[in-house]
């Protein structure tokens, strides 16, 4: 338990700190964008916000599963990064002008715990 023992790679002791599982779920950025992931596909079904909402196409995870990028429409190709298990970079990279168009940080939204709920209820009246 003190680590004096080294771990063997790829053994059940050597787990990654990422999975595709840390990708699952609804990602927002501070103007109201936001993807929702679910693991229905093979990697990853990625939806986008707006009228109507778009699936993306062309989804790749890399091996260590902190890199997913994706593509809309033929014209974005997005790059999404993990930082930690809530936050992530989200770069949009235009296609047509193979110039990186905006670099713009993505929190995972996720629904709060009993005790948070509890800490923020209001008494009844």
């Amino acid at each position: 338990m003190r680590g004096e023992t080294p771990i063997v790679p790829n053994s059940r002791w050597d787990v990654p700190v990422f999975s595709w599982r840390t990708w699952v779920g609804h990602w927002e950025d501070d103007t109201g964008y936001w993807i929702v992931i679910d693991d229905l596909g093979h990697p990853l079904d990625i939806w986008r916000s707006g009228g109507p909402p778009t699936r993306m196409q062309s989804v790749s995870l890399s091996d260590d599963s902190r890199v997913l990028k994706f593509e809309e429409d033929g014209r974005w190709l997005h790059t999404l990064t993990l930082k930690n298990k809530y936050e992530a970079t989200h770069e949009w990279f235009d296609l047509g002008k193979q110039a990186v168009w905006r670099v713009e940080p993505m929190n995972k939204l996720r629904k709060a715990t009993e005790e948070e709920k509890q800490i923020t209820q209001q008494a009844a009246p």
